[in-house]
């Protein structure tokens, strides 16, 4: 459905400030599109709220616990036979860049996804 109806979907997120477009250079750390992603969100007109990752305890590194993590596709996005969703699941970030998820077409990079216009779509989750 998404595929067919992507504009009409995305306007709807927009219009609920859960899309943002950035300009951001490759060699940008994924943790700072993720910061700069919450902090936008919260402060928003609709002002998001994020609960407090504290209490994992200090036993995890700070890009670990940010408000918004990074979701990569399941089976290179290939639909479940089932029920034909192409799903998301949360990824590890660590030190990687905007420009190594470009380079990663198993996980990011799809082009029937993850390429909308000339805009590289980074999704992300709670």
């Amino acid at each position: 459905m998404y595929t067919l109806f992507r504009d009409s979907f995305n306007n709807k997120l927009e219009s609920h400030g859960l899309i943002h477009r950035y300009e951001f250079p490759v060699s940008t750390p994924v943790t700072l599109l993720l910061e700069r992603a919450a902090s936008d969100m919260q402060t928003s007109p609709f002002g998001y709220q994020f609960a407090p990752n504290n209490s994992r305890g200090s036993f995890f590194l700070s890009h670990e616990v940010l408000p918004l993590q990074l979701l990569s596709f399941v089976n290179r996005g290939v639909p479940r036979p089932g029920d034909q969703q192409i799903r998301l699941r949360r990824a590890a970030h660590g030190d990687q860049t905007i420009e190594s998820l470009l380079s990663n077409r198993m996980l990011y990079a799809i082009p029937a996804f993850a390429i909308e216009g000339n805009h590289f779509v980074v999704n992300v989750g709670k």
